[in-house]
């Protein structure tokens, strides 16, 4: 009868530290999910907040002729040409006819 207590004990104990050990797998699992799950909000949470804050920050246009002072009048034509559409274009040239030939009748010293 005493060998039969015996293995009874051994069985349970190895039933408990088997037990044990899934609880101590399952828990690191899930304590890693939790982990991974929290990392990856923080993530989606950053780059949430840094697409909505660039809808705040205006982008700085900044002109090739702006920065170059040394541009010909046909690089401009052809930067015009390429950014803005046609009607847009020689809108700007008749303005700036305009404005040219105000310029020339105006006489200085009169």
């Amino acid at each position: 009868m005493e060998s039969h207590t015996f293995l009874e004990n051994i069985h349970r104990k190895i039933e408990l530290k088997k037990k044990r050990s899934a609880v101590i797998k399952s828990t690191s699992f899930i304590v890693g999910l939790l982990f991974v799950v929290m990392q990856s909000i923080s993530v989606i949470h950053n780059d949430r907040m840094n697409g909505l804050w660039a809808n705040y920050e205006p982008e700085k246009e900044v002109y090739e002729w702006d920065i170059s002072t040394e541009i010909s009048y046909v690089q401009l034509f052809d930067f015009l040409v390429d950014e803005f559409e046609i009607n847009e274009v020689l809108q700007l040239i008749n303005e700036e006819q305009e404005n040219l030939s105000f310029i020339e009748t105006i006489e200085i010293g009169e």
